[in-house]
């Protein structure tokens, strides 16, 4: 089949762009609508569990990994099976490569391997791609740059520095992969390749209509018995099947136990933090020469930070006796040299730890 017929050729067997445009959005409704709903209901899966904020928004991310890997599982298994996304089936689509016959581009048939890398790919720049933007969003929403605990001055550099050209560069690179996706759909439109999407066109594929003789095909597969050799291929690849979910399974018993781990340590550093806060007050004299309202922020609940006037993470006391969040007493001391409180000198090695994550 010569395949040098493009989409607006109406002989053609490439679907149109409007029908491949309607694939990709409902695709994409469908991945959103599948993270959307696992989101919430780990939320609220989550809130039976714990009412803390900053642990339901781990609940909310499992919520949204699980989504996509059911939606990336679903797809990988249609593409197997069809050689096409599962929205492109609805349309009757299929994919195919292309091979240079003598002097003629034909289509044919993607081995089944093959297949199962393509589409493994295709999800895993997908899932590149939605990390990406998923961080962009939070470092672009949130006002402090994200550092590891008891962090150095190297490492606050170090992490500073990445931050900023992660969030210089990504703009650009989001541009440069919207435009290239752009100018790809219009060539497709007005015929000028037969690739709808980059990804297809650097792997070599279309996706064109399926024929009666794709049906016809899959009819005589499906009446030609398996011999010996066939069955004990197909035993094979069902043992493959059940150790790769097995190795699934392990990864995300895994990567669970590590989630919590997290909320075991986190739960242990707040109750330390607790502990070791409650058994250092600030002097009476000087509780009494500041403002009515952080007075009685600190007199009402002890473990807060003075600066941040939240829960303290790290307690580290300054000379003056007052106990603060180690970034946030770190920062301001660096940056004026002052008690925040008494203005009285204080310098970095003068600030001292009451408590170090393990």
């Amino acid at each position: 089949m010569d395949v040098w017929v493009t989409a607006i050729d109406p002989l053609s067997p490439l679907p149109s762009f409007f029908e491949l445009q309607v694939c990709s959005v409902i695709s994409k409704s469908a991945l959103d609508i599948a993270q959307t709903y696992s989101k919430k209901a780990a939320r609220a899966v989550g809130r039976q569990v714990t009412e803390d904020e900053g642990r339901l928004k781990v609940w909310e991310r499992v919520g949204e990994f699980l989504g996509f890997g059911g939606m990336a599982a679903a797809e990988i298994r249609s593409a197997i099976n069809n050689d096409a996304t599962i929205s492109e089936t609805m349309y009757g689509c299929t994919r195919s490569s292309i091979r240079l016959d003598d002097t003629i581009r034909v289509m044919a048939d993607v081995p089944r391997r093959r297949r199962i890398m393509l589409a493994m790919t295709e999800w895993l720049i997908k899932l590149v791609g939605k990390m990406m933007t998923g961080k962009y969003v939070e470092l672009t929403g949130s006002t402090t740059t994200p550092t590891p605990t008891l962090p150095t001055l190297s490492q606050i550099k170090q992490i500073t520095n990445l931050t900023k050209l992660f969030k210089f560069l990504y703009p650009y690179l989001n541009f440069t992969s919207e435009s290239i996706i752009f100018l790809t759909h219009w060539s497709y439109l007005f015929g000028l390749t037969l690739h709808f999407t980059p990804f297809l066109y650097g792997t070599n594929q279309v996706i064109r209509r399926i024929t009666l003789n794709d049906i016809r095909k899959k009819k005589m597969l499906k009446r030609i018995p398996a011999n010996p050799s066939e069955k004990f291929s197909k035993a094979f690849t069902v043992v493959k099947k059940t150790a790769a979910i097995a190795a699934v399974v392990f990864l995300l018993s895994g990567w669970i136990a590590n989630v919590r781990e997290d909320l075991r340590r986190h739960r242990t550093n707040n109750s330390n933090n607790s502990e070791v806060s409650n058994a250092i007050n600030p002097p009476d004299s000087v509780m009494e020469g500041l403002p009515g309202s952080l007075r009685n922020r600190l007199e009402a609940n002890k473990d807060l930070c003075p600066i941040c006037s939240r829960m303290r993470v790290n307690p580290t006391v300054c000379p003056s006796g007052f106990v603060f969040c180690y970034r946030c007493i770190l920062m301001h001391v660096r940056e004026k040299g002052t008690c925040p409180i008494m203005n009285s000198r204080v310098g970095e090695e003068e600030l001292i730890h009451l408590f170090e994550n393990s």
